[in-house]
């Protein structure tokens, strides 16, 4: 059948009869690159090994800090301070997961896996991942970059709750690296928190110490006042300056009773040890593996079986248009032919090589080009 009469010139639509005759036709490659993907998919697979994942997810807590005795002095001047929310927003913790502050120390941490003889071992991540280097620092910064590519994790900001999942060659393994995130970055957290307590101490601690200076010399003149003036009551002079005195003694007072109040919840703060989350979903009983065997034959086979399909109708598509426009085709074909010739490089003597044709003696002999069609042949009269 020629290809005029395959693809006619109609316009009816191809028949269910007309899609399976292609198939027919390219049925080698239909079969053939589905089966090689599929190998190539299940030979990878085979060579990486298996791998599973271990899922956690945490919320983490928002305390209110009250002001305390501050919000006495700010009312004396007519501010309101209520309470205060603490605590990090969750895509801090989604930044800290992946810093290398955490994943140095899960990093280091050891981890147990079991042998083929039953023999509990611990290493740590940079045996377990076999990385080499030339210094420590630089398979420390490998060791880090792979395990942060075996991480990922998701923020709900509508509940506030952040998801953890950690990959790794075994079940135990994954759980215990997920595990182990949570645990740096509750001691980060912690450390960081203890910190910032203690410092804020200190500072609290030599401000009170002031508040309470001014405030016994403030009770002192107050002191010194009434012992010297015990019947001022008929001055309106000394009535105003006991009364100043009064106020000073109270805004000393009020100052320094809330700075002692910070003062206590600073040292609270500073030997405070609860972590700063709430976890609700634990790593351990969570492996699950992925990217089996099974999975990467079916989608390497799909995937190949999609290929040849694309393969399949950019050929039919071209060559039902060239039964359709054959003129057009035959210009397309020459137009690229002449822009080979003029992009393939020429020869430097400008001439053709000579066609070379088998001899009689089964050697190749040379044979001069073709006389043009213009050239006449010319004759010798031997007479």
């Amino acid at each position: 059948m020629s290809r005029s009469d395959r693809y006619g010139g109609g316009e009816q639509p191809l028949s269910s009869i007309g899609l399976i005759n292609v198939a027919l036709r390219h049925i080698r490659l239909l079969v053939l690159v589905p089966l090689v993907t599929m190998a190539i998919a299940g030979a990878l697979t085979v060579l990486r090994g298996e791998s599973y994942t271990a899922e956690s997810s945490f919320k983490p807590e928002t305390r209110e800090v009250s002001a305390g005795g501050l919000a006495g002095l700010a009312a004396q001047f007519g501010m309101n301070v209520g309470a205060m929310s603490g605590g990090e927003s969750v895509d801090y913790y989604a930044r800290l997961i992946e810093s290398r502050e955490i994943l140095s120390e899960v990093v280091r941490s050891d981890y147990a896996l079991a042998g083929e003889d039953a023999e509990v071992r611990r290493a740590d991540l940079l045996t377990l991942y076999g990385i080499e280097g030339s210094t420590e620092g630089r398979r420390m910064w490998a060791a880090i970059e792979r395990l942060r590519a075996d991480i990922s994790t998701t923020v709900d900001h509508a509940a506030s709750v952040i998801t953890v999942v950690t990959k790794a060659p075994t079940a135990h393994l994954a759980e215990q690296i997920n595990a182990g995130i949570l645990r740096e970055m509750s001691d980060f957290n912690m450390e960081k928190r203890q910190s910032r307590a203690g410092a804020e101490r200190e500072f609290v601690e030599a401000q009170a110490a002031a508040a309470e200076s001014d405030l016994r010399a403030a009770e002192a003149r107050l002191a010194e006042f009434l012992a010297q003036n015990r019947r001022y009551e008929n001055s309106p002079e000394m009535v105003n300056e006991a009364e100043r005195l009064r106020r000073q003694v109270g805004l000393r007072e009020t100052l320094y009773s809330g700075l002692a109040q910070s003062l206590a919840e600073a040292k609270l703060e500073e030997v405070r040890n609860t972590p700063l989350y709430t976890l609700l979903d634990r790593p351990e009983g969570s492996a699950r593996e992925v990217g089996g065997l099974r999975l990467a034959l079916v989608m390497g086979f799909l995937l190949g079986l999609a290929l040849a399909g694309l393969w399949v109708f950019v050929t039919e598509y071209a060559a039902w248009q060239r039964a359709r426009h054959p003129g057009d085709f035959s210009e397309l074909e020459a137009r690229v032919e002449a822009l080979k010739r003029r992009l393939l490089p020429r020869r430097r003597n400008g001439r053709v090589p000579a066609d070379r044709t088998a001899g009689p003696d089964g050697g190749a002999r040379e044979t001069a080009p073709a006389p043009s069609p213009r050239e006449e042949p010319t004759t010798v009269d031997a007479r």
